[in-house]
Protein backbone atom coordinates (compact mmCIF):
# COMPACT_ATOMS: atom_id res chain seq x y z
CA UNK A 1 0.00 0.00 0.00
CA UNK A 2 1.33 3.46 -1.14
CA UNK A 3 1.09 6.82 1.30
CA UNK A 4 2.80 9.37 -0.42
CA UNK A 5 3.38 12.72 1.43
CA UNK A 6 4.49 16.08 0.46
CA UNK A 7 8.47 15.86 1.18
CA UNK A 8 8.74 12.06 1.39
CA UNK A 9 7.39 8.86 -1.19
CA UNK A 10 7.17 6.05 1.91
CA UNK A 11 5.63 2.90 1.60
CA UNK A 12 3.85 1.04 4.11
CA UNK A 13 4.14 -2.61 3.92
CA UNK A 14 2.27 -4.91 5.73
CA UNK A 15 3.11 -8.95 6.00
CA UNK A 16 2.90 -11.93 7.02
CA UNK A 17 5.78 -14.55 8.43
CA UNK A 18 4.06 -17.96 8.48
CA UNK A 19 6.97 -19.53 9.63
CA UNK A 20 7.39 -17.06 12.87
CA UNK A 21 3.87 -16.67 13.22
CA UNK A 22 3.77 -12.83 12.69
CA UNK A 23 2.23 -10.32 10.88
CA UNK A 24 3.40 -6.65 11.00
CA UNK A 25 4.10 -3.48 9.23
CA UNK A 26 6.96 -1.79 8.25
CA UNK A 27 7.56 1.54 6.55
CA UNK A 28 10.18 1.85 3.54
CA UNK A 29 11.57 4.19 0.95
CA UNK A 30 12.17 2.04 -1.49
CA UNK A 31 13.88 4.75 -4.25
CA UNK A 32 16.48 5.79 -2.09
CA UNK A 33 20.03 3.91 -0.99
CA UNK A 34 19.69 2.41 2.30
CA UNK A 35 21.39 5.00 4.49
CA UNK A 36 19.07 7.62 2.82
CA UNK A 37 15.99 5.02 3.20
CA UNK A 38 16.96 5.36 7.39
CA UNK A 39 17.31 8.86 7.46
CA UNK A 40 13.75 9.06 5.95
CA UNK A 41 11.97 6.87 8.27
CA UNK A 42 14.12 8.04 11.46
CA UNK A 43 11.79 11.47 10.95
CA UNK A 44 8.53 9.40 11.88
CA UNK A 45 10.03 7.42 14.46
CA UNK A 46 9.56 9.53 17.85
CA UNK A 47 6.18 10.21 17.27
CA UNK A 48 5.13 6.66 16.14
CA UNK A 49 6.55 5.60 18.82
CA UNK A 50 5.15 7.71 21.47
CA UNK A 51 1.71 6.75 19.73
CA UNK A 52 2.21 3.02 19.78
CA UNK A 53 4.36 2.64 23.02
CA UNK A 54 5.18 -0.90 21.44
CA UNK A 55 8.02 -2.72 22.38
CA UNK A 56 8.26 -4.73 19.18
CA UNK A 57 8.77 -2.24 17.43
CA UNK A 58 12.09 -1.83 15.55
CA UNK A 59 14.39 0.62 14.51
CA UNK A 60 13.03 0.58 10.96
CA UNK A 61 9.52 1.76 12.07
CA UNK A 62 8.16 -1.27 11.86
CA UNK A 63 6.28 -3.27 14.54
CA UNK A 64 4.66 -7.17 14.30
CA UNK A 65 1.90 -9.11 16.02
CA UNK A 66 2.90 -13.04 17.27
CA UNK A 67 -0.22 -14.60 16.30
CA UNK A 68 -0.88 -17.98 15.26
CA UNK A 69 -1.47 -18.09 11.88
CA UNK A 70 -2.38 -21.54 10.83
CA UNK A 71 -5.85 -21.04 13.23
CA UNK A 72 -8.35 -19.39 11.49
CA UNK A 73 -10.31 -18.61 14.77
CA UNK A 74 -6.98 -15.86 14.90
CA UNK A 75 -7.76 -14.41 10.88
CA UNK A 76 -10.81 -11.57 12.14
CA UNK A 77 -8.23 -10.20 15.00
CA UNK A 78 -5.03 -10.29 12.64
CA UNK A 79 -6.84 -8.51 9.92
CA UNK A 80 -7.86 -5.93 12.25
CA UNK A 81 -4.85 -5.05 14.11
CA UNK A 82 -2.94 -4.91 10.36
CA UNK A 83 -5.98 -2.36 9.40
CA UNK A 84 -5.76 -0.06 13.12
CA UNK A 85 -1.96 0.03 13.09
CA UNK A 86 -2.13 0.82 9.21
CA UNK A 87 -4.35 3.46 10.55
CA UNK A 88 -2.05 4.94 12.96
CA UNK A 89 1.05 4.98 10.76
CA UNK A 90 -0.86 6.91 8.58
CA UNK A 91 -2.30 9.60 11.25
CA UNK A 92 1.50 9.68 12.23
CA UNK A 93 2.79 10.18 8.98
CA UNK A 94 0.38 13.09 7.92
CA UNK A 95 0.81 14.45 11.66
CA UNK A 96 4.83 14.66 10.84
CA UNK A 97 4.25 16.16 7.76
CA UNK A 98 2.18 19.20 8.33
CA UNK A 99 4.52 20.16 11.04
CA UNK A 100 7.55 20.22 8.99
Amino acid sequence: MRHPTARDALSLSLYLMRERNRVGIYMVESHLDAPERLETVERYLPQLRSVLADPTQSNYGGTHLEINLDDRANWNAMREWLHHRKIIYQLVIREVENNR
